[in-house]
């Protein structure tokens, strides 16, 4: 991650320098993951590292980017990191975001099948529809949109049948005790009070991270322990997810025993 112009740019509260960043990567490019982490099989732990050291960075700057996703994560061959292009829905959320309707309008504008965001956002895009006659969702209710978060989960084919059931479960019981009978006013005072919005781009890595390990060659431990990260870095309560803080804690614990496993896998 570009971390020094990003904190100059959160500290001076500019948006226009924090989307600015993205001019400056002209070495990146957008790789083919499958073919890079088969010359590289171990940048799968440099990836989500390097991605969620910077969720964590843009959660304690209150800043909400909404670009991560396959097709705006580039990579710098020189450093072998990945990078983040797509600051185009960059909100800094402590000074944009007291207008409800500005709330709305900036970081609520999720598509049916973006299973980047989790089931809050498509929650508030749902609800968005009442200010906003005009936007067309296919869903007509709250059961819907749990239904299909779940769905565009499973076309990821990366959790069992069961799993997804329970999920979808889960993410009904969730909007019943928080979103179900709420006004837009209520729930957007909700998400914000319990800072929902921050653990969108953890949550973003962790869907990313999936791509990754569809595209890995590992068969080793090390794919258990990103799995086990991963289904509770995706879980429908906001407040059940760790933070990216807390993953990386764990991963500093075990990346070098994991890496050791996986090298020892690919040679045996």
């Amino acid at each position: 991650m570009f971390i020094v112009p990003i904190l100059y740019s959160v500290r001076a509260g500019s948006r226009t320098k924090l989307m600015t960043i993205e001019t400056i990567m002209d070495s990146c490019y957008q790789p083919n993951w499958t073919q890079l982490l088969q010359l590289y099989p171990m940048l799968i732990f440099s990836v989500y590292v390097h991605l969620l050291a910077g969720a964590e960075f843009f959660a304690d700057s209150c800043v909400f980017t909404g670009g991560v996703h396959i097709d705006s994560v580039m990579y710098d061959p020189e450093r072998m990191i990945p990078l983040i292009r797509d600051f185009k829905r960059a909100v800094l959320l402590e000074t944009e975001t007291n207008d409800e309707v500005a709330f709305m309008k900036k970081i609520c504008n999720v598509d049916v099948l973006n299973v980047f965001m989790p089931l809050e956002a498509h929650i508030l895009s749902f609800m968005k529809k009442s200010i906003d006659p005009s936007i067309s969702l296919s869903y007509t209710n709250i059961t819907d949109v749990c239904a299909c978060v779940s769905k565009n989960l499973a076309a990821l084919r990366f959790v069992s049948e069961d799993f997804i059931m329970a999920y979808e479960e889960l993410c009904v019981q969730v909007c019943e005790a928080n979103f179900v009978g709420c006004t837009v006013g209520e729930v957007i005072a909700k998400v914000k009070a319990q800072k929902m919005h921050l653990t969108w781009d953890t949550y973003a890595v962790h869907i990313f991270q999936v791509h990754l390990l569809k595209a890995s060659i590992y068969e080793s431990g090390c794919e258990k322990f990103c799995a086990d990260a991963i289904l509770k870095g995706i879980h429908p309560n906001a407040s059940r997810r760790p933070t990216a803080k807390s993953v990386l804690e764990i991963l500093k614990d075990q990346k070098n025993t994991l890496l050791t496993n996986a090298a020892t896998s690919r040679l045996s």
